[in-house]
């Protein structure tokens, strides 16, 4: 009798597989960092949703965009990215549209509220209490 794989199973080969084929980039949306630079924010956002669009219609991307782009938008909405933990590091995990879905409603709420923070280097929330 064969043994059946699970859906995520084969979810997790073909991101894995996914993320090693892709061409190595240098992984540009946290380019941005120098001081002073005017910065808009919707620039940055717009460029790690964009990775984030592309794990979801499956297309090529490396395990660097996905651990930078799943950073900034946990780290900026509060919102997990559904990833799951192997070997390699983090990979997409098989509900990661409905956190896309998440991010892009929280967005659509707070949109007008990012900021460029030159000082950090980092978009936040206008008003947001800065990290000690």
């Amino acid at each position: 009798m064969a043994r059946r794989r699970s859906p995520f199973a084969a979810l997790a080969a073909a991101a894995l597989a996914a993320a090693c084929s892709a061409p190595v980039r240098h992984y540009n949306c946290a380019e941005v960092t120098a001081a002073n630079a005017a910065v808009d924010p919707r620039t940055i956002w717009t460029c790690n949703v964009d990775v984030m669009q592309r794990i979801v219609k499956g297309r090529d991307f490396s395990l660097r965009e996905f651990w930078g782009a799943s950073e900034f938008l946990e780290k900026l909405t509060g919102i997990p990215a559904d990833a799951v933990e192997t070997p390699q590091g983090r990979i997409p995990g098989p509900k990661i549209a409905a956190s896309l879905r998440s991010w892009t409603d929280w967005y659509a709420a707070h949109a007008s509220e990012l900021t460029w923070d030159a000082t950090t280097g980092t978009v936040r929330l206008i008003g947001a209490a800065e990290e000690g």
